[in-house]
This record gives structure tokens, sequence and C-alpha cells, in this order.
């Protein structure tokens, strides 16, 4: 199964932050980071080092995280291991879009019950919406 992997910052149930959005070949998983990201403004990289030990041991040993999801264990061992930093996941399936609109940064899904997912990563957007517009995603260009 092919699936892609992109950084860059998220937006779902209201909050924003650091995260990444990965491609298969039906869903659309949205992911955001945990406190790794906020630690490495305060105390620097070795803040960072230390957060994500941190987020990685707490995520083997939380039995409730999204990790041991059945969608999270369907992705390749490879993006799984680039994902252990995240805190929060959000499965989103092809057929629930309604629409893509493109933004300056990057681009807002929207689901047919009007859920809004943002992501934002401005050097991704040429990779991204012709893989969703291939696959029949309405896509709402900017401007």
């Amino acid at each position: 199964m092919e699936q892609q992997l992109f950084q860059g910052n998220t937006q779902f149930s209201g909050k924003r932050g650091l995260g990444a959005i990965v491609l298969t070949s039906d869903k659309v998983y949205f992911f955001k980071k945990g406190m790794a990201a906020a630690s490495g403004a305060m105390f620097g990289l070795i803040g960072v080092l230390v957060a994500n030990l941190i987020e990685k041991k707490s995520a083997k040993n939380n039995p409730d995280s999204f990790f041991k999801q059945q969608e999270f264990l369907a992705l390749d061992e490879k993006v799984r291991k680039k994902l252990m930093t995240m805190k929060e996941m959000r499965v989103l399936p092809l057929g629930d879009i309604a629409q893509v609109k493109e933004t300056m940064m990057g681009m807002e899904f929207v689901t047919h019950s009007q859920e809004r997912y943002v992501y934002q990563g401005k050097i991704h957007k040429k990779r991204i919406l012709p893989w969703l517009r291939e696959r029949g995603i309405n896509i709402v260009m900017r401007g």
C-alpha cells in the first residue's frame, strides 16, 4: 500500500499545532504532536530530545493511545516509527471528504458533516493537491 507522510501544522477538534498527515489509498490521517514541539521553544534541543523520549515511552505503555488502534497499525512500520511522538490522531476516509479548499499555506478538508481539518505545509501542496484530484476529490482553488 502506498503511503505518503507530510510534516506540517495540523488543526482539528479546535486545536492547532505541529503535526503531520499521511495519505493512503483510501484515507487521510491527521496527527498532532505532543509536548516535544513546545519544549523546544522553552528548553532548546535538549528539551526536545528529552520530551521525545518521554512521549515515545508513554505511547508504548499507554494502552488507550491511538498507537494500539487498528487504523494506526495498518500503516507501514517505517511510517509508524516516524509518528511515535504524535499525541492525537484523526482518520478521514476519502469518501467522507466533501471538498478540499486550497489556502495560502496549505489546505482545508471539509467533510460532508461540515467538520474541518486543516493542514499547513506550503511546500507539500504541489504534491498533495494532484494526489487528491486523481482520487476524485473536489478541490476549490484559492483566488
